[in-house]
């Protein structure tokens, strides 16, 4: 069975988490909100994960969780564009299914994404369609500090 952590052709380059927002959500929100997701997928998965920015310092054969990408003036892909790599492969949305599984690259190109829309929806669209209230966002980020507050107990 393969390990969570190991991310070997995964995305270009990793996997980013997309979580749409209530309308109005602040910056600062957002970055803390992916500060304390990156800091409790490492506090349950130590062995597999961290959130040490050094290459040189990760600890080997770990996953580098990086909540900065969320940072002011980052870039990232947007769902569906081509990268200027060979076989022409795409930044994909995946189902929630779907990182359990092993994934490719090379699965992802423009030969091929036409097919997996028609078959499996824009799950892109899909999932930004699901946006929670600003109540529910609160309540998700004082359940993650309490469960960092309770791995830094144990």
């Amino acid at each position: 069975m393969r390990r969570a952590c190991d991310n070997e052709n995964i995305g270009s380059n990793g996997i980013h988490i997309v979580i749409p927002l209530p309308s109005g959500t602040t910056y600062e929100t957002s970055a803390t909100l992916a500060m304390l997701i990156a800091r409790v997928v490492v506090a349950h998965r130590p062995e597999c994960a961290t959130v040490e920015r050094s290459v040189r310092a990760r600890p080997a054969g770990t996953i580098y969780v990086d909540s900065m990408q969320n940072a002011r003036g980052k870039s990232m892909a947007c769902a569906y564009s081509v990268r200027a790599k060979e076989g022409a492969t795409v930044s994909a949305p995946l189902q929630q299914r779907e990182p359990k599984e092993r994934l490719r690259t090379s699965s992802f190109t423009a030969k091929t994404l036409p097919a997996r829309a028609a078959r499996i929806g824009d799950v892109w669209g899909d999932a930004l369609a699901k946006k929670p209230s600003a109540r529910v966002l609160t309540r998700a980020m004082k359940g993650l500090e309490h469960v960092l507050a309770g791995a830094s107990e144990a």
